[in-house]
């Protein structure tokens, strides 16, 4: 992954963007919802199907040949302020469809054949564990749900489309009786944390495990990160976490804000806190810290002007096949200006670049309850979208500057500019990397809706 690209990989994207070759796969009349990796079996997409009550799943693998596309049924909700909080997880035999409405559902399908094994069903008994439930993992075709009660992790199996009675295992915390959180999935095992924090919020220590599906410890390891000006702060007022997670191809990510340095118990009123800065610690899969990195935007007056972001923001980030990883803070207002502010960091986290820009209002972007204006129809939101609008808002921004961006996100750039009979608002694009392989996606609304992939070797 070090040795990024080869000659022929500069060649081929330079083809790509001077629209030289075509793209190797296009799907026209395809009213696209959302779209996610199911690693080496390729790419899940949503798309509207024929009626409100069914959405179009389609398969597309490596190669970028589509192997199958079926409808899926679903049970539809009445009330448009609760869409279907959709997710695709998947093994080496199936697709679940997982929708997290009033009940928990899932659908299974051949990943082979697209042949629909199970209709979407109720999981019986999850109502049992109210909203402590956290994830759904998918093993050997058979499912686990994780749910968070009183700071442990419990593991349950789905059995017969009902829950287990009792957990199957358990993940306590056993770290100076923090809350453990549900991190993400490592090679097939499940990775926790549990933090602490010092009074003024300046010493955090951040205890990670990873263990089976049966809940045997497989690592545990304890990080310790300081700001020596700053603290950690909330979330939000309505999220009193410290921190967020989030996975990368080859490693994990820990990121939250930063706040002026909390005296005598400032802490209790989260919703005074102030967000000027962030911070952010990139840890390798076996748990061992990599790199620790602080931004506070006093630093960064260029970029927010009064050194602190006064509005709620939403936080996304993106890793291109250099490593690199870019922030957008996006904030979202419906009467004021709406912004985003990208960061540009490297693989060591050091700022290459940060800029702030005005955001336009997309075709595919979200409606006041989650769901794309152009998929409402079918009231779903997808989670774990590889084409989140957050991730792509920074394209407008991005300069010809030499060196300081991946072919791939050059290449995104021209084809962004390209094509002067297509309205910037009117187009959209994401990457993904996968092993060997950059995938570049355009989605524009030519068509009834056209999506296009581009494939290169890194």
């Amino acid at each position: 992954m070090r040795n990024i690209f080869t000659f022929t990989l500069l060649l081929i994207v330079a083809t790509i963007a001077s629209a030289d070759i075509e793209p190797k796969l296009v799907k026209t009349e395809f009213q696209l919802n959302g779209m996610q990796s199911v690693g080496n079996h390729g790419f899940i997409c949503l798309s509207k199907a024929n009626d409100k009550s069914s959405c179009q799943v389609t398969l597309i693998d490596l190669d970028l040949n589509e192997i199958w596309s079926v409808p899926l049924n679903y049970e539809t909700s009445k009330k448009k302020s609760a869409p279907h909080d959709v997710e695709i997880i998947h093994d080496n035999e199936f697709i679940y469809w997982i929708s997290k409405g009033s009940k928990v559902r899932y659908a299974r399908l051949s990943i082979s054949d697209g042949e629909i094994i199970t209709p979407e069903k109720e999981i019986i008994g999850t109502e049992k564990l109210d909203n402590h439930l956290t994830e759904i993992i998918a093993r050997n075709g058979e499912l686990y749900v994780l749910a968070n009660e009183r700071g442990n992790i419990q593991i349950y199996h789905v059995e017969d489309h009902a829950l287990s009675n009792d957990p199957v295992a358990l993940v306590s915390s056993g770290f100076s009786d923090a809350p453990r959180q549900y991190g993400c999935l490592i090679e097939g095992n499940i990775c926790t944390y549990a933090y602490k924090v010092d009074r003024n919020h300046s010493r955090m220590e951040l205890n990670m495990t990873l263990h089976d599906i049966d809940g045997k410890e497989v690592r545990n390891i304890t990080h310790v990160l300081s700001s020596a000006s700053y603290s950690f702060g909330f979330n939000s007022n309505f999220d009193r976490s410290l921190l967020t997670f989030s996975k990368l191809e080859n490693s994990l990510i820990a990121f939250g804000k930063l706040d002026y340095q909390f005296k005598n118990g400032y802490v209790d009123n989260p919703e005074e806190t102030a967000f000027t800065g962030f911070w952010v610690v990139k840890i390798n899969t076996d748990l061992s810290e990599n790199s620790y990195g602080e931004f506070p935007f006093v630093e960064l007056d260029q970029v927010v002007p009064a050194g602190t972001i006064s509005r709620y923001v939403y936080i996304d980030l993106k890793e291109d096949e250099n490593e690199d990883i870019y922030f957008n803070f996006t904030v979202q207002s419906v009467v004021f200006d709406a912004y985003t502010y990208i960061f540009h960091l490297s693989p060591m986290l050091e700022l290459k670049h940060a800029n702030k820009g005005k955001i336009e209002r997309n075709f595919f972007d979200y409606n006041n309850y989650g769901v794309r204006n152009i998929a409402r129809s079918n009231n779903i939101t997808m989670r774990s979208d590889i084409w989140r609008y957050q991730s792509i808002v920074f394209l407008p921004m991005i300069t010809n500057s030499s060196g300081m961006y991946s072919r791939t996100i050059e290449a995104i750039k021209q084809l962004y500019d390209a094509n002067e009979n297509i309205h910037k608002q009117d187009k959209i694009f994401a990457f993904h990397s996968q092993g060997k392989w950059v995938y570049i996606m355009e989605y524009t609304t030519e068509s009834n809706g056209t999506l296009k992939f581009y494939k290169a070797e890194r």
